[in-house]
């Protein structure tokens, strides 16, 4: 199985040294963090795209791009099949064989985009196929503006490929790729919230905590933040600062550091 991902529209506006690099650092965060679900996945891709590759018959679809969607910097993730070209016949065949039964009823449009040159333009080959749909399905009709669905085909020197299904992503810039930044966090919705769309903007979050509310609230609030780092911040490590207020810290400072993986959780004064 193969996914397409685009990058998020503040990515895309950037000027070409600058989104090359926000995509680099997208596809290393890509790398690690599917790296976690298996080793096999291959990640690849260039200025405008990264292209997955996820090994069959391992039920990894499913994992793969629910954890692409909690990556900050990736405005879609598309489900592709990718053909060798032959011929406008044989592309049509493709996108009957994948989209008849799903445009029955309802209405459709045929988005090409080509890459290189061909002895066609993408409206020619957007007719071809819409032809074949129309004819080979009960569609309601063809909308170009508004339709219910729409059947994307992107055009390559010597291959092609078909969406098959679009997801959402998280948007905003890659983690690691803006700034880093020291969030103050209570365990509250407040701060939990506005921690979670710092991550999403891609910014990369330590987090402080001033205890006053004894262990256990402590151990509440690293629970929360440590759920908040491992889905949305976990390509990049991050500290727990926790700031003691109990009676004993205005004699005594104790200091405590342990770390799992890319976490790091401290207590200090």
């Amino acid at each position: 199985m193969k996914l397409l991902i685009r990058p998020a529209a503040e990515v895309a506006i950037k000027s070409k040294p600058v989104r090359r690099q926000q995509m680099r650092h997208l596809r290393q965060n890509i790398r690690k963090l599917l790296a976690r679900l298996d080793d096999d996945i291959h990640v690849e891709g260039s200025w405008d795209r990264v292209d997955v590759a996820i090994p069959d018959g391992r039920g990894l679809a499913g994992p793969v791009i629910d954890e692409l969607g909690r990556i900050p910097g990736i405005s879609t993730i598309q489900e592709i099949g990718v053909f060798p070209w032959i011929s406008m016949d044989d592309v049509a065949e493709q996108a009957v064989a994948a989209y008849a039964d799903r445009i029955r009823g309802k209405t459709f449009a045929v988005r090409v985009r080509r890459h290189g040159n061909h002895g066609f333009r993408s409206i020619d080959l957007e007719r071809f196929v819409g032809a074949a749909l129309f004819e080979a399905s009960e569609p309601e009709g063809v909308n170009l503006r508004n339709p219910d669905i729409e059947v994307r085909i992107e055009v390559h020197e010597d291959h092609y490929h078909i969406a098959h299904r679009k997801h959402r992503g998280a948007g905003g810039y890659p983690l690691g790729a803006v700034e880093t930044v020291m969030t103050l966090v209570s365990g509250g919705y407040d701060s939990s919230v506005a921690a979670y769309l710092m991550m999403r903007r891609g910014l990369r979050s330590h987090f402080l905590f001033f205890s006053l509310g004894g262990p256990a609230h402590e151990i509440g609030v690293r629970q929360v933040v440590h759920y908040l780092w491992d889905r949305y911040g976990a390509s990049h490590g991050a500290k727990f600062i926790s700031v003691p207020f109990e009676a004993w810290s205005l004699k005594s400072c104790v200091q405590s550091t342990s770390a799992i993986g890319g976490w790091c959780s401290s207590a200090r004064c």
